[in-house]
């Protein structure tokens, strides 16, 4: 797999793994999902085509997100400048993104602290991603061609899962978030099996 400016290109059968973090593109502060959204998914798809119907797809996985953690306020002007990580957050900022700068060397982290004993609390290092890997199944079937790939966030009220708990659908859609918009995925040939 080669990735460039967001740009994935595969050969047919290839099984690569796609990790990728979000961030905020003008202030470069990771994505945060806000706590009001209920069962967060990323959906990874990809379409012969943009004008392509829901149901014509020749990927797509669901990847959870409900264990990642949400903050009180998502927008990046909300980040909370810290000089050290030595002492807590001041009071009424514990559910904020905090961010540390040294030279060249960016931290973000947020404060947590376990709710069976309030004297447990701790810094933990942040950053929003995902990883997808592409089963030989998917990709020996695609054409060599070029496709559209994208990448959103959902809440919604459950999850569809099948026998193996893979989650194959969602119930009750509130929020959606574009996360990368329709981007190239190019599919090449290969001399091999």
């Amino acid at each position: 797999m080669l990735i460039r400016n967001n740009v994935i290109t595969i050969a047919k059968g290839e099984t690569p793994t796609y990790k990728a973090s979000f961030i905020d593109k003008i202030t470069g502060v990771p994505y945060m999902i806000s706590s009001g959204i209920e069962n967060p998914v990323v959906e990874f798809v990809v379409r012969p085509s943009i004008y392509s119907r829901d149901n014509d797809y020749v990927f797509k996985v669901f990847v959870d997100q409900s264990e990642v953690h949400k903050f009180a306020d998502d927008s990046p002007s909300s980040v909370v400048l810290v000089d050290d990580w030595t002492e807590g957050p001041v009071e009424g900022e514990e559910g904020l993104l905090h961010k540390r700068v040294i030279g060249d060397t960016v931290e973000y982290k947020y404060w947590d602290g376990d709710e069976t004993s309030p004297t447990y609390h701790e810094w933990v290092d942040y950053e929003f991603s995902i990883t997808v890997t592409f089963p030989y199944t998917s990709t020996s079937k695609m054409e060599n061609k070029t496709y559209k790939y994208e990448i959103s966030l959902f809440g919604c009220s459950g999850y569809i899962v099948d026998d193996n708990d893979k989650i194959i659908g969602l119930d009750g859609i509130d929020y959606k978030r574009i996360l990368l918009e329709a981007t190239d995925f190019i599919v090449g040939g290969s001399l091999s099996e």
